[in-house]
């Protein structure tokens, strides 16, 4: 499993030269977001709550392809794309491919915030082997540009 999360990682860092990059804040963690203009991969870490009983951690990656401005207000935006998360909580790996959707707020140039929603599989191998067939999560952040 950790072979497949950096070799997800390593092919969409692929194509990212003279890109922007910059740093955030979410919900239970900390990203870092290389964005080209044509698409964005972000890579995140966090400590999330595993049904909120138990601590675990948890790394992700995310494809971001732009979806444009809404309203004609050119600070408010939205995205889409696919990622995976994978994380380790008290004994049980857990992987999970998602599909998502952001929108994103600039209130100047060096500060948007965000609000994701994603949702896909998720699959437990370990202490707590199986499947959850369908599963949500949601972010809410900071990014510092």
């Amino acid at each position: 499993m950790k072979k497949t999360f950096i070799a997800l990682t390593l092919a969409a860092l692929g194509g990212t030269a003279a890109a922007d990059s910059y740093f955030g804040i979410y919900t239970y963690g900390v990203q870092y977001t290389i964005d080209n203009g044509a698409n964005a991969t972000r890579i995140g870490l966090g400590i999330p709550f595993f049904f909120f009983t138990d601590f675990g951690v948890n790394g992700n990656v995310s494809y971001l392809l732009p979806g444009g401005s809404i309203g004609g207000d050119a600070n408010l935006s939205y995205h889409y794309g696919a990622g995976a998360d994978l994380g380790v909580y008290g004994g049980t790996l857990a992987l999970r491919p998602n599909v998502l959707a952001t929108l994103d707020y600039r209130f100047n140039n060096n500060l948007s915030g965000f609000v994701e929603a994603n949702v896909g599989p998720q699959f437990f191998f370990g202490n707590g082997r199986g499947i959850s067939p369908v599963t949500f999560d949601t972010k809410i952040g900071l990014n510092f540009r």
